[in-house]
C-alpha cells in the first residue's frame, strides 16, 4: 500500500505485505501512463529489484495498481486455498 511520497520526493514510499519499506518511481517505466494516476492509499503490485544500502528499504518497478479484494485473492492461491 502507498504511504506517501518518499523522502527523495520523486518516489513513492509504501509498505510491502511483510511490512518492509519499498519505494518505487513516480515516473517512467513500462506502465508510465498508470504510475501516474496512482495516489496515497492505493494498493500496488511492485517487482522488488534491490535493496538500498543493504538496509530495509528496498527499491522496486511499478507493475499495476491493485484492489484489496485482488490483492487478497492473490494471496490465498499463494497458500494453497
Amino acid at each position: 500500500m502507498i504511504e506517501g511520497v518518499s523522502k527523495r520526493g520523486n518516489q513513492w514510499r509504501g509498505r510491502t505485505d511483510q511490512n518492509r519499506t519499498v519505494v518505487f518511481d513516480m515516473e517512467g517505466g513500462a506502465n508510465e501512463k498508470e504510475v501516474m494516476h496512482v495516489k496515497k492509499g492505493d494498493y500496488v503490485v511492485v517487482k522488488i529489484g534491490a535493496n538500498l544500502s543493504g538496509g530495509t528499504t528496498l527499491i522496486g518497478d511499478f507493475v499495476k495498481r491493485i484492489t484489496l479484494q485482488e490483492w487478497g485473492e492473490g494471496e490465498s492461491s499463494t497458500r494453497g486455498s
